[in-house]
């Protein structure tokens, strides 16, 4: 199951790779699970599965960064250009929100990102990052105008401004103003869904003019910087719902699983540092009687357990 061939003709097992959607784990296919699939066949990786019903315009995750930390690859089937960075390194960060540690790209006030044109006008963008030192300014902002979304200054954190006018307002949304801020935000939006951290929000305000090449430390305001740290960037050129807003941030978070977990296993916290849950058998005394990309193994009720795992 999951097996396919790459042309008409084919005379041994060998020619058998993995279908679109799915990966090859061992000697089988594993599914890629709901919402997540492959640009090709013949993946043999996890790695390579991707949001589905979710299509971005560009996405840069957290596990596609370059060994000296100077370039980070672009996860959508669009194949963007790669993003840069003069100044970054490639640090594990751990706490201040996270469920699990991971490796971010960091830098300090010197240290300039580029992402290049990567936000269509009217779509939506999301994004995790922090405030790591002491310098506090924005993080993510544009070329071509007053724009930024995430942090502003110290007391302005979890907020967006979009051209015209704040999506929402400026008060901060996240506390304390150094922990991640995991959110989406639609490109001039009226009584529209925006997700910080989980928590959902009906927000107006700003432009739906794209704001040029996205950047850190650099843009329209390059004297606004920050001490910082960046885990994912991924931008859509359509409005989300509040519920895809979710999923995208529960992706950020690693609180749900790139894979399915069938019955018998659950989505738990990896070992993995890079992949922060991963589906794993449930253990003596906790079970699982659903298949679900996001929920862990329940504990039996008082007084029983399982024979097994």
């Amino acid at each position: 199951s999951g097996f396919t061939t790459t042309s008409t003709g084919s005379t041994q097992v060998s020619d058998c790779i993995c279908n679109v959607g799915y990966y090859l784990d061992g000697s089988s296919c594993t599914s890629c699970g709901s919402g997540f699939t492959t640009t090709s066949t013949g993946s043999t990786s996890v790695m390579q599965c991707r949001f589905s019903s979710l299509v971005p315009y560009a996405y840069f995750r957290h596990d596609t960064f370059s060994t000296d930390g100077s370039v980070w690859s672009d996860s959508s089937t669009n194949e963007r250009p790669d993003a840069t960075c003069s100044g970054c390194s490639i640090v594990m960060s751990s706490g201040n929100g996270l469920s699990k540690p991971r490796n971010v790209w960091a830098g300090g006030t010197s240290a300039v990102i580029n992402f290049g044109d990567v936000i269509p006008s009217g779509g939506t963008v999301c994004s995790a990052t922090r405030y790591s030192g002491a310098t506090k300014g924005r993080i993510l902002q544009g070329t071509t105008m007053n724009w930024l979304i995430g942090h502003y200054v110290s007391s302005s954190v979890g907020v967006a401004y979009f051209k015209d006018g704040w999506v929402g307002g400026s008060a901060s949304l996240v506390s304390p103003n150094t922990n991640w801020v995991m959110m989406c935000a639609i490109l001039g939006g009226s009584n529209a869904p925006m997700v910080v951290n989980g928590v959902e929000y009906t927000v107006s305000g700003g432009s739906s003019d794209s704001p040029g090449e996205l950047r850190v430390n650099s843009g329209k305001y390059p004297s606004e910087m920050s001490d910082f740290e960046i885990s994912d960037v991924a931008t859509f050129d359509r409005a989300l719902s509040a519920d895809e807003m979710q999923t995208v941030i529960s992706f950020f978070e690693g609180e749900a699983c790139l894979t399915e977990c069938g019955i018998g296993s659950g989505c738990e916290l990896s070992t993995d540092a890079t992949d922060p849950r991963s589906c794993e058998p449930c253990p003596v005394g906790k079970y699982s009687d659903v298949s679900s990309t996001s929920s862990p193994c329940e504990y039996c009720d008082s007084g029983f357990t399982t024979a097994s795992t």
